[in-house]
């Protein structure tokens, strides 16, 4: 009777160990992937500045300049030759031009 006892209290002991291993290794785990979580940002953060920085440089060696290229007023007429297949009727066409020529005053 006395071994019984002995046994399960013995028995008890071990599991308590073995739920306090386990809860300091989850809490270790959860440490480790905290601590990787915020190299990661930082290293993220660095970058960004980094980045920043260089942009920052190149925007300011940005020089506008106005340049006139023609000095004079170019005209460009764009006609849209159509298909020799296609059937529209005569008063289509006549609206058509109308509408062409007035777009082209």
């Amino acid at each position: 009777m006395m071994r019984l006892g002995l046994y399960l209290s013995v028995a008890l002991a071990l599991v308590g160990a073995g739920w306090t291993l386990k809860s300091w290794k989850v809490e270790s785990d959860a440490a480790l992937a905290l601590r990787h979580q915020l190299e990661q940002q930082a290293h993220d953060r660095q970058l960004i500045a980094e980045i920043t920085d260089k942009t920052l440089a190149a925007i300011s060696q940005i020089r506008v300049t106005n340049t006139t290229i023609y000095q004079k007023t170019r005209h460009e007429i764009t006609k849209e030759p159509m298909p020799a297949d296609c059937r529209i009727p005569a008063s289509w066409m006549q609206q058509l031009n109308t509408a062409r020529a007035a777009k082209a005053d």
